[in-house]
């Protein structure tokens, strides 16, 4: 027998969260709503956002709060994510979000999705089985090219996609010049040789951004969650750019 997997739902202020598991929200929450780490400051009235890896949709909320007439195009593959990211959207009446059920990579087609736990709405699903020696298959999802969503101007684009960061801007090199803001989640492997951090950096100042980053979360509460959450096979870097 399949075992029900439970779902929760909390109000804060005026928002409320639908989630399956406490520890990512709080995770996330922290990340998104306490430390703004996808934070952008835009004149326009209805700027234009994607958000690839959208989980269950906290940032989408945290979009829509600070630019309410904000257009979102949320990427997210997972099944039970995106069932969760939709009752999100739901419960908080957002308008002009569209989701779009499939991962962005550098080609199009159908992939395998790895996770690193029995948790399906886990964070850590990913396109690369590599990048954690624990995570199993879990199903077969699809993938498209952000490239065909670079035709206009894209206002903030956020990026947390799980190890395919350098793939995914390699593809949307020819258009990235439509992109005037974003923020990409970086894993670096602990012991590895391929410096991603170092990769996006060069790449982003070669298309003439200007380059912050720094390590994710304050040292005391990011070693407390890898305590609870076992998030401690990489160095995770919160990267931003902008023109």
């Amino acid at each position: 027998m399949t075992a029900l997997i439970k779902k929760y739902k909390i109000k804060l202020g005026p928002l409320t969260f639908c989630f399956m598991n406490w520890y990512e929200f709080i995770y996330l929450y922290f990340e998104i709503f306490v430390f703004k780490e996808y934070s952008f400051v835009s004149n326009k009235e209805v700027p234009l956002i994607l958000d690839c890896g959208a989980h269950i949709g906290i940032a989408v909320l945290f979009f829509k709060q600070k630019y309410p007439n904000a257009i979102i195009i949320a990427f997210e593959p997972q099944q039970t994510n995106v069932s969760l990211l939709k009752q999100n959207i739901t419960e908080n009446k957002l308008k002009d979000v569209t989701i779009i059920s499939s991962a962005v990579s550098n080609h199009v087609g159908n992939v395998p999705l790895y996770t690193s736990g029995a948790n399906k709405s886990s964070w850590g699903n990913s396109l690369q089985a590599s990048s954690n020696s624990a995570k199993v298959l879990t199903e077969t999802v699809s993938v498209i090219k952000l490239s065909s969503y670079l035709e206009q101007k894209i206002d903030f684009l956020k990026m947390d996609i799980e190890w395919v960061e350098e793939d995914v801007l390699r593809e949307i090199e020819p258009k990235i010049g439509n992109v005037q803001e974003l923020v990409i989640e970086i894993h670096n492997q602990v012991g590895s040789t391929n410096n991603r951090l170092l990769f996006v950096k060069k790449f982003l100042e070669k298309h003439l951004f200007q380059v912050r980053y720094k390590k994710h979360f304050p040292i005391a509460l990011g070693e407390f969650l890898k305590k609870i959450i076992g998030k401690n096979s990489t160095d995770i870097y919160i990267l931003h750019a902008w023109r």
